[in-house]
């Protein structure tokens, strides 16, 4: 008996006869996601991002899916998988959404995680990655006046706002939380310089104030956006 099945086992090997050989077990997890790792590329920071993820079932069981979970709240769930239940060979998406201004920029490390009942793998992590640009600067952000004579002349400071990686941000309003506090911006190459003075004949105290800045950033296609900025001032009026 044991020639016998060795004798069609060769038969089936000369004459192509692969219906003889079992498939080979998928020996990792029943789920497979697709990109992986998430990619995000460049992203502007202030900006969001979209990506389609696929879930695929590559085992011979149906497996029931879990809600995804973000390790970070600047990632969240866009579109819910179509299906929780995947039969073998089925596969269904989620969409995701990237939303920078819950994160920093420079580069981005986090992770989807995708569970289910799966008792090989049911904890997928799948890396979140790319590069988030900061498309402006502001600097300083924080501006000390240190210890001001009230009767004096004005003290100020200059707080350079400027465009990175091609973009152009300009400053087209701003107002002062104190009014013994006054700005004035100008444009310059890239960018504006904002000067903050202090008021001649301010009440004396403790200076702790913010300064809100609206930009306008115009991106290297020509497209433009506004967006706010804060900076902080704090002295002492004596």
């Amino acid at each position: 008996m044991r020639r016998a099945v060795l004798v069609l086992l060769v038969l089936g090997l000369v004459g192509g006869g692969a219906a003889f050989f079992w498939p080979r077990p998928h020996r990792g997890g029943a789920l497979v996601i697709t990109p992986n790792p998430i990619d995000f590329g460049d992203v502007a920071y202030l900006e969001s991002a979209k990506q389609t993820i696929e879930i695929r079932n590559v085992s011979s069981r149906e497996v029931l899916l879990k809600d995804p979970v973000p390790s970070c709240s600047c990632l969240s769930l866009l579109r819910a998988p179509e299906s929780i239940r995947l039969a073998p060979g089925r596969s269904t998406t989620i969409e995701i959404l990237l939303y920078t201004p819950k994160t920093e920029p420079g580069r981005l490390h986090k992770t989807f995680t995708v569970e289910s009942d799966d008792p090989v793998a049911p904890r997928l992590d799948v890396p979140v990655i790319g590069n988030i640009r900061n498309t402006r600067t502001v600097t300083p952000r924080e501006v000390s006046l240190g210890s001001v004579d009230a009767g004096a002349e004005p003290v100020s400071k200059v707080v350079e706002v400027r465009g990175a990686y091609g973009y152009v941000a300009i400053v087209t309003g701003g107002q002062c939380t104190d009014p013994r506090v006054t700005i004035q911006w100008q444009a310059v190459r890239g960018g504006s310089d904002v000067s903050i003075r202090t008021a001649k004949g301010a009440a004396k105290g403790k200076l702790e104030a913010q300064v809100a800045l609206t930009l306008e950033v115009t991106a290297p296609g020509g497209s433009k956006r506004a967006y706010p900025e804060i900076v902080w001032v704090h002295g002492e009026f004596r």
